[in-house]
């Protein structure tokens, strides 16, 4: 067994090559995050998303109209009331889509959203290098390219756009599963480079 305290400290090149040496050379995959911690960081960015949109429905009175179609339809029983109350909040599309860019583009300058932030997650080269911000605009542009095609369809109410939009949901859905692999890479992180890791574990320069 090895002496633990003549251990290279951890993020130098004597670690990595220490771990090389036992772990052969894929031994970098077991520093990034995997599946389970990036799906919780994704669920408390959607739920800091979701009170932020409410908060500017509320201020835009789109709750006020929320809840009027909601009465209309416990009074009279008419599922075509829905009909109209989408129509009514097709108003707030955009500027939900706007918040979300918003919201996101933090992994851009900070390279982590709120939600890796609070579970101390960062997004990184895959070589496990601190990422600049070419690497990190460009997965942010690959990651919610289906919100640029649903804004395209909005603005230009061209079919073609919103279906490009629901095969990139698709596509995207299924590739956040391929953190599941070896690789721990979603299909966005393969395509930009990149991967996510414990802030505290990228290599130190």
């Amino acid at each position: 067994m090895n002496d633990v305290t003549n251990m290279p400290p951890e993020g130098t090149p004597e670690y990595d090559e220490m771990m090389k040496v036992h772990y052969g050379d894929n031994y970098e995959f077991g520093f990034r995050v995997g599946f389970g911690k990036r799906l919780l960081a994704h669920i408390i960015d959607f739920i800091i998303l979701a009170i932020v949109g409410s908060i500017v429905m509320a201020m835009m009175g789109y709750i006020d109209i929320l809840s009027n179609f909601v009465n209309e339809f416990m009074a009279t029983q008419d599922f075509s009331v829905f009909e109209d109350m989408e129509t009514a909040l097709d108003g707030f599309t955009p500027v939900s889509i706007l918040i979300y860019f918003l919201y996101y583009s933090l992994e851009i300058f900070m390279g982590a959203s709120v939600g890796k932030l609070l579970l101390g997650l960062k997004i990184g080269n895959e070589d496990r290098t601190e990422a600049t911000t070419n690497p990190l605009f460009k997965r942010y542009i690959i990651k919610h390219s289906d919100r640029v095609f649903t804004l395209l369809g909005i603005i230009t109410t061209v079919f073609i756009f919103n279906l490009f939009s629901s095969l990139l949901v698709l596509t995207l859905v299924v590739g956040f599963f391929f953190t599941l692999s070896l690789k721990r890479q979603a299909f966005h992180d393969s395509l930009s480079k990149t991967a996510v890791f414990h802030k505290n574990n990228f290599k130190q320069a």
